[in-house]
Formats: C-alpha cells, sequence, structure tokens
C-alpha cells in the first residue's frame, strides 16, 4: 500500500495584503493549488491508496476558504480517498462548518479512516491556546476507544497529526505538549 502525505497548504480565497512581514509572503508565492497539481503531474496517482493531509489546510481561514479547498480537494484526488487533520493556522469552527455542515465539533479530537486492513487516525492537536499544539485527556480517552476498535479489528495503524510529536523535551525543537498519559498510550 502506498499513500501520499502532503501538510501546510495554507488556502485562502484572498490573502491579506500587507506590504511588509509575515503576510508579505502570501503575493509573492504561486497559489498552493496551482503548486500542488503541479507536484502531483509527477506521481502517478493510480498507485495511491489514500492521501493523508497534515494540517495547515488554511491561513487562518474562514468558512468560504474551507468550503472552496474542500471542492478543490474533491476535484484534485478525486476517485483516491482522503483525510485531514488541522493545524496551528486553521480554525475550528469554520473548518467544521465548511467541512461536516456543522459546528457541533463532534468529531474535534479527530477522525479515522480505514483503508483495507489499515486504519488512520487523524488526531487534532491544533489549539487556539497553545501555538505548538496541544494533547489532553481529552485526546487520550478519544484515542483509547480508537485504538480499542483498531484491536477489535485487527487492523494496522497510522497515527497523523500536524505538529512534532518528540519525546525528548530537551530538544531547541518546538514540541507539541502533551500529558504522560499520551506518552504511555503511544
Amino acid at each position: 500500500m502506498k499513500f501520499l502525505q502532503i501538510s501546510d497548504l495554507h488556502y485562502r480565497n484572498q490573502y491579506p495584503t500587507e506590504k511588509g512581514g509575515y503576510y508579505s509572503i502570501f503575493k509573492k508565492m504561486t497559489p498552493p493549488i496551482e503548486q500542488l497539481k503541479r507536484e502531483l503531474e509527477r506521481i502517478d496517482m493510480s498507485s495511491i491508496s489514500f492521501v493523508a493531509i497534515c494540517g495547515d489546510l488554511t491561513e487562518d481561514g474562514e468558512e468560504e476558504d474551507y468550503r472552496a479547498l474542500k471542492k478543490y480537494l474533491d476535484e484534485i484526488f478525486d476517485p483516491v480517498p482522503y483525510i485531514v487533520t488541522l493545524g496551528n493556522h486553521d480554525k475550528k469552527i469554520p473548518f467544521y462548518k465548511a467541512w461536516y455542515g456543522n459546528c457541533s465539533m463532534e468529531s474535534r479530537y479527530g477522525t479515522v479512516r480505514h483503508f483495507h486492513n489499515l486504519a488512520v487516525i487523524a488526531l487534532d492537536n491544533s489549539s487556539e491556546k497553545q501555538g505548538n499544539g496541544r494533547i489532553g485527556k481529552e485526546q487520550c480517552a478519544w484515542l483509547t476507544e480508537q485504538f480499542e476498535e483498531i484491536l477489535r479489528r485487527e487492523e494496522k495503524a497510522i497515527l497523523m497529526m500536524h505538529h512534532p510529536l518528540i519525546f525528548d523535551r530537551n530538544t531547541p525543537i518546538p514540541v507539541v505538549a502533551y500529558s504522560e498519559e499520551f506518552r504511555a498510550l503511544i
């Protein structure tokens, strides 16, 4: 089984216009959908079982940005299925409204998709309060349920998320905040 992993699309229908600073980079770049289409031309998508998109779908996008991005991704990847998770530049409520048609955030801890004998768990470790992400007790409880179901189904699993998971907390790399419960669970 082969899969394609991408992240950090930072899509917007219309980027903020600033002369300097962070947002000025978006004026000079090739739009993300064009970049993605160009790169996909180099890949035999018929050999790909699924696509994993690991966060930063938008650049602080609004509901209409997520809706447009979903339409583009549905067209670009058809018939290959894809799974997404959120990153630090995503907004949860606009995402859930556009992607699922509601903002109840019933699956706010993640999504699981099954491909053959493989479960792909898209864990949402994005946090509006912690830019490097967070994995709390709620995510651990949700993950425990998912792992129990995966074991019952006798599947293998891939856990995907946006923020890097580094167990050595003495690294200079920004690390997602997580509990010892999460470390033991993994």
